[in-house]
């Protein structure tokens, strides 16, 4: 069996100032997620999951799936 990352994306950032899950870090506007994906992929990891708070998640699906 193929072990998940499961990214903890609960958080609700209030002292940041906005969803820091998808804000964009990197130089092509990476997100914090995209480089766990990232960095889990080159390790091995097949399958991932991410775990976020109902107030949060309606932004993290939109982000996760734009279509």
């Amino acid at each position: 069996m193929q072990p998940t990352l499961l990214i903890l994306a609960a958080g609700m950032a209030s002292r940041y100032g906005s969803m820091k899950q998808t804000e964009g870090f990197g130089p092509g506007g990476e997100t914090i997620m995209d480089y766990s994906v990232y960095d889990a992929i080159r390790a091995g990891f097949e399958k991932w999951s991410s775990l976020s708070g109902r107030i949060l998640r309606k932004d993290l699906k939109q982000y996760l799936n734009p279509n």
